[in-house]
């Protein structure tokens, strides 16, 4: 990566989009090292001459630019990494569209962050945004519109919004059996969430049949019993 970086520097110059794809790509292989300080100058740099060289809004700035943010988030620098994942989010949408499935990514990321950050009410926001969109979007049987409404039930958990949460869980738990099956660790971790919510509100009988389900449902090589599943489908449709 370093010696075809730097060839690249030197026959096409350093705001070349070969060489920034080259730099960006050292950086990732940086970043997975554990380089953080090296590969976040690399993605600085990336990001920087692809927005000089081709416009703040082009996919690959936006791609650098995401790049940028995850290394300083991974290294705990949240406040550098917020500006730039907002500027992302308003980039693809005026590039994409506030519904694009990148957009969605967007919104997530930056309500990752914003909780992360101790920011709750706007992650809140975002992540009923990144929800609502994702089901509009996606519609209400794909893995990412499941994975949004598991988020989003965490977070209502989190804030004591029990209520609010409670059929969220529900609906994830009952479409997670239906796209991937009981076994599926998606499945069991949104069941257990499921558990831990009717545990937290006091109806310890729900979340001992949840958990019954789980005992013979888990990802651990055996099949589910077949009475398992059907008191997870019940509990669920509750």
């Amino acid at each position: 990566c370093r010696r075809g970086l730097e060839g690249s520097r030197e026959a096409l110059g350093p705001r070349h989009t070969d060489t920034l794809i080259a730099m960006n790509n050292l950086a990732t292989v940086l970043k997975i090292l554990g380089k953080q300080d090296e590969a976040e100058e690399h993605c600085r740099l990336s990001f920087e001459g692809a927005e000089a060289t081709l416009g703040p809004v082009h996919p690959f700035t936006l791609m650098a630019m995401d790049n940028l943010a995850k290394v300083l988030e991974d290294s705990g620098q949240l406040e550098a990494a917020e500006p730039l994942l907002r500027r992302q989010l308003q980039g693809l949408e005026e590039a994409m569209g506030s519904k694009h499935p990148n957009t969605l990514v967007a919104v997530a990321s930056l309500a990752a962050l914003l909780w992360a950050a101790g920011q709750k009410h706007e992650a809140e926001q975002l992540y009923r945004r990144a929800c609502t969109d994702c089901q509009e979007v996606l519609g209400s049987q794909h893995m990412d519109t499941m994975i949004a409404t598991i988020n989003l039930a965490e977070v209502l958990r989190s804030r004591g919004k029990l209520a609010d949460a409670e059929p969220l869980c529900r609906a994830a738990v009952q479409g997670l059996l239906a796209m991937v099956g009981p076994e599926h660790p998606e499945t069991y971790a949104a069941a257990r969430a499921l558990a831990a919510l009717l545990q937290e509100m006091g109806r310890e009988d729900e979340a001992s049949q949840v958990l019954s389900g789980l005992s013979l449902g888990s990802p651990s090589g055996e099949g589910p019993a077949a009475t398992a599943l059907a008191e997870l489908q019940a509990v669920c449709a509750a």
